[in-house]
């Protein structure tokens, strides 16, 4: 199921702060209301549902091989490519197979990447670069707080690489 979430405000228009799939879903009874929770996953279904197969000749640069997965990915649009090792060459040619995401993820480790999809964009970049300028950080970030609709503390969900639960939750 395709989610997408807007807000704003009716004098200013809405933005559009996440586009991706719903992945698990669940209401429950909570006093006087019904709480439905939404686990979502932006790109969740273009970069697990499909499968690769293709080899790329020798001298592929790291760029061209990202760009062969994001066009196996429908509703994926190219974003922002930055960073210098997306400009290395392959020197024996390089193997795509698996799900794009398990192709993305072996491409990131071997080459020192790191990638994301934002409202239908592939983003990738070098690790610990940043795919966004500095001067578009004011463009991009919202500001979610009492006045803006925020009713709880902001948490983050994360995954202990020693086991914990997913869906650990740790205040921000």
């Amino acid at each position: 199921i395709s989610f997408a979430f807007e807000c704003g405000y009716e004098a200013v228009g809405t933005k559009l702060l996440f586009l991706g799939n719903v992945v698990e879903c669940s209401t429950r009874k909570h006093g006087n209301d019904w709480v439905t929770q939404l686990v979502t996953g932006e790109g969740y279904k273009e970069l697990n549902e499909s499968t690769l197969k293709k080899s790329l000749p020798p001298g592929t640069k790291v760029e061209d091989v990202v760009e062969e997965i994001r066009k196996q990915m429908p509703n994926v649009s190219r974003g922002a490519f930055t960073g210098t090792n997306l400009s290395s060459p392959i020197p024996y040619g390089y193997q795509v197979k698996g799900s794009p995401q398990e192709a993305l993820k072996r491409l990131s480790q071997e080459y020192g990447l790191e990638y994301s999809i934002d409202r239908g964009q592939l983003n990738i970049g070098d690790n610990g670069g940043s795919s966004v300028k500095e001067s578009e950080y004011k463009k991009k970030a919202f500001l979610l707080n009492e006045d803006t609709g925020l009713f709880d503390s902001p948490f983050y969900v994360f995954e202990d690489d020693k086991g914990a639960d997913k869906g650990s939750k740790k205040k921000v």
